[in-house]
């Protein structure tokens, strides 16, 4: 039995490793992070079978479009509220970012496809991390926010442009946010 895309089963592998990795090195410290990295964790197994079956199922392929709407627009906001919360910055703030990350979910259930809001909600999120980095000097913040805003402004473009699977590259740009959103997190556990 041969697999249908080795490349991209490839991809979501890594995304899984990252994942994996993520939960382990946050432990429960971050609860919110902690959700992210397990939802991105099962985006990526949902991509193994997904891209691993050489007649995947119609469900397997409606999961994996949910799976992925939903990993690339609540990833951040989910990870902003950890963020918001150990800086000690307003809680209702905090929550906020919770709250908007409810919206893509909630379009998914309803099968609303409206690209305009989840941007805005991303965008929103994306200036919201940049101005903790600005305003606490915390340059993996801004790195994170760099991530995003590649995952989910430009990579469609790439692989437009380069005939590359958009999933494949999703996937490793999920995995790049895993590094920086661990490393944004460990380093406002080392600010005085």
């Amino acid at each position: 039995m041969s697999m249908k895309n080795p490349q991209s089963v490839l991809a979501h592998l890594i995304l899984c490793g990252t994942s994996g990795w993520a939960l382990k090195t946050t432990g429960t410290s971050y609860p919110w992070a902690l959700g992210t990295f397990a939802l991105l964790f099962g985006h990526g197994a949902v991509g193994m079978v997904r891209y691993g079956l050489e007649n995947p199922d119609e469900k397997i392929v409606k999961a994996f479009d949910t799976s992925l709407v939903t990993a690339e627009s609540i990833a951040l906001p989910l990870v902003n509220v950890d963020v918001y919360l150990e800086n000690n910055m307003r809680k209702e703030i905090a929550y906020a970012h919770a709250a908007s990350a409810a919206v893509p979910v909630g379009m998914q259930v309803a099968s609303e496809n409206n690209d305009r809001v989840i941007d805005l909600i991303v965008l929103g999120n994306i200036a919201s991390l940049v101005f903790v980095a600005v305003s606490k000097e915390h340059a993996w913040a801004a790195g994170l926010a760099a991530v995003t805003t590649m995952n989910h402004f430009m990579l469609t473009r790439i692989s437009e442009n380069l005939d590359v699977s958009r999933a494949d590259l999703i996937a490793i740009g999920l995995s790049l946010f895993n590094i920086f959103a661990v490393q944004c997190l460990a380093e406002i556990d080392k600010a005085p």
